[in-house]
């Protein structure tokens, strides 16, 4: 859910827009994902989407023997 916020003047009988604010769609932080198996399966689902999204393969694979320990 996103919120919006608009500030209105009045000027001549007319209202005008002043402005507005946005209020993006806060991120649950994993400490508070809890212990339900399905909300962790859907969080983990849409991280690694956008991982592979935004990331080529040869960067994955890179990122991932670079912090292999």
């Amino acid at each position: 859910m996103t919120v919006t916020m608009e500030s209105y003047s009045l000027k001549d009988g007319e209202a005008i827009k002043k402005g507005s604010y946005s209020v993006d769609p806060q991120k649950v932080p994993i400490r508070k994902w809890g212990k339900s198996q399905s909300f962790k399966r859907k969080s983990l689902l849409k991280i690694s989407k956008k991982v592979t999204q935004k990331w080529s393969d040869a960067a994955i694979r890179e990122f991932l023997q670079a912090t292999d320990t």
